[in-house]
Formats: C-alpha cells, structure tokens, sequence
C-alpha cells in the first residue's frame, strides 16, 4: 500500500479505523485497571500461549457405548434423556446426540421416544 496513492475517502476510512482501535486500546486499559484494583496490585502481563497442545485422553473402543447403553437399559420403557446421559456419562450434549445419530442405524432396539429422549426395546 503506497501512502502517496491514497484517496481522500481511504484517508479518511483509514482514520476511522485508527481512532476506533484508539478508543479499544483505552477501553481495554480501564478495564485492566479497574481488574487490577480488585486484585489490590498492578496489572499483570497477559500470559504467553502454550506452544503445544495436549490431546485429550479418550475413551477406549466401545467404551462409550457400554456406558450409554446401561444407562439406557435401566429406565425401561420410559427411556432416558440425553442430558441425563451426558451428566452421568461425562460427556458433552451433542457427542451424545451424535452417538444417538450413528448407533440407531445398527441397534434396532434404540427408539426414540421423544424430543432428547430415547428407550431399550427388546
């Protein structure tokens, strides 16, 4: 971007944009102030990022499935909704929904008995 080319518009967009940043920048002071006062000490510098990302443990084969379908089991015909499942189980809502998704293409006995709700019908 050479300087000398700029329009009259670009210039004033471009002073826009700096005035805004500035206003960001004072913003994000004040609230790093008033944080640090309830710290009762000087602002802290914002921590360097991780340079490597841990993965995370998983469940072995079939692991999953096991836990889901005993808890799947014991309610009967009621069935068993899939945030209860998700507490119990430990794991997210929506891997849960998927497992749902998957699992009832192979196990006819999964039926859905309401909205987030499904039973074991033998």
């Amino acid at each position: 971007m050479n300087l000398s080319q700029l329009t009259a518009s670009e210039l004033r967009q471009l002073a826009k944009l700096v005035e805004a940043k500035e206003a960001l920048l004072a913003r994000a002071a004040k609230i790093d102030h008033q944080l640090a006062a309830f710290k009762g000490g000087q602002p802290q510098p914002a921590p360097t990022p991780a340079l490597k990302r841990r993965a995370k443990k998983r469940a072995k084969h079939g692991q999953v499935k096991n836990a889901i379908l005993t808890l799947l089991k014991q309610p009967g015909k009621k069935g068993i909704t899939v945030k209860e499942i998700s507490v119990k189980v430990g794991l997210p809502v929506q891997r849960i929904h998927t497992w749902f998704y998957n699992a009832r293409k192979s196990l006819k006995q999964i039926k859905k008995v309401g909205p987030g709700k499904y039973s074991w019908e033998e």
